[in-house]
């Protein structure tokens, strides 16, 4: 008989190490399954606010000229929207007439015939137009543009403002 115990008590043993095994491996793989969930949450969290923003972002052309004395287009373009939009030196520019427009590159010594742009916030000059802030674009063709101007911006997120006028 007593042998018989003995077999019941390493049953019982075999038992509970298997059932502490298997807590310890579902506690393993729920905490594995758990922080991975929390990276994915935290990364959509990050991709749904700038799509929010990206919406968000809203630029309205004012007025443009031909600026005689520094040889180049000025075109004017408001932040209508909610949220600051940046970074500006990473906007994209296209230039010409309506049959025709050239990316125009910014160069901070911009100057006329180089056919690149320049601006200056007519806020705070800080890289971001901030909401209501209005931005005067300095483009420098180096070819001959002709009635009507053809201006489009995208700025680092996407959003473009793309529109044709007639300088005065």
């Amino acid at each position: 008989m007593v042998i018989l115990v003995k077999r019941g008590i390493s049953n019982v043993i075999a038992e509970a190490l298997l059932i502490i095994v298997g807590v310890s491996l579902a506690a393993a793989l729920a905490s594995t399954v758990l922080s991975r969930v929390s990276i994915l949450q935290s990364r959509l969290a990050g991709v749904s606010a700038d799509v929010i923003q990206s919406f968000s972002e809203r630029l309205s052309y004012v007025y443009s000229y031909y600026d005689d004395s520094m040889k180049c287009f000025t075109i004017y373009v408001k932040n209508v929207g909610r949220y600051p939009i940046y970074p500006v030196d990473q906007f994209t520019v296209f230039f010409g007439d309506t049959s025709q427009a050239l990316y125009y590159r910014l160069a901070r010594d911009a100057s006329a015939g180089c056919s690149c742009w320049k601006y200056e916030e007519l806020g705070t000059s800080n890289g971001v137009i901030e909401p209501g802030e209005l931005v005067a674009i300095y483009l420098f063709n180096s070819s001959i543009v002709r009635a009507p101007q053809y201006f489009k911006l995208v700025t680092a997120r996407g959003t473009a403002l793309e529109v044709e006028f007639v300088s005065s």
